[in-house]
Order: C-alpha cells, then structure tokens, then sequence
C-alpha cells in the first residue's frame, strides 16, 4: 500500500480510485491491484468486447449496449485474475480508502 500512495503522488505508474482503475485495467496496464475488502459499487460490462465501465449505457469502445452488473469492483478483480495481476484485498486499510478504495500499480 505504501508503494501505491508513493507512486500516486509522485505521479507515476500508479492509479487510484474507480475511474483511473477501470483506465488502466481496460489499458491491460496493472501489474498489483490493490481494493478494499468490501467495496463494491455498480457499474456497466459490454456483452460484446468484455469493456468494464462505471457509467455507461453505450460501450465507448465497440458502441454495443452495455449491461448493469450489481457489483463492478467485482468484475475488475475478475479482469485482473484473467491478466494475471496480482490482487490485493486489503482489510482496514485508510490510506486505500482515501484514495478511493480501489487502486493498481501499473506496468507501464
């Protein structure tokens, strides 16, 4: 976590909170995904290219429909499992949750 609110701030390869982390995981760009345990929040899938986003209704990237899932933060972990980044569930955790709950370290 220090490693994340470091790179954070300094202003390299690091995302923090929904919208970043959704960027960089559709970018293929996370090698740690770090959420806190417990966040979830809905969002959007495409059903056409698999594109993950927090507000939707049309895919940004394909322009099929989108679909609302009751749970996006678990259909970004799902992502990054298929990725093969490693996920870290981080428990009581406040630097994490001031950050926005969700944040990856990033390849690139």
């Amino acid at each position: 976590m220090t490693r994340l609110r470091d790179a954070s701030g300094a202003g390299r390869r690091a995302a923090t909170g929904l919208e970043a982390t959704l960027r960089a995981i559709g970018e293929r760009r996370v090698d740690t995904l770090l959420v806190s345990h417990g966040y979830e929040t809905p969002g959007w899938r495409c059903t056409a290219c698999g594109h993950i986003a927090a507000v939707g209704r049309t895919c940004p990237v394909c322009q099929t429909e989108m679909v609302l899932v009751d749970d996006v933060v678990g259909e970004i972990v799902e992502e990054a499992i298929n990725q093969s980044c490693d996920v870290e569930i981080c428990v009581g955790n406040a630097d994490l949750d001031v950050l926005g709950r969700i944040g990856a370290l990033l390849r690139y």
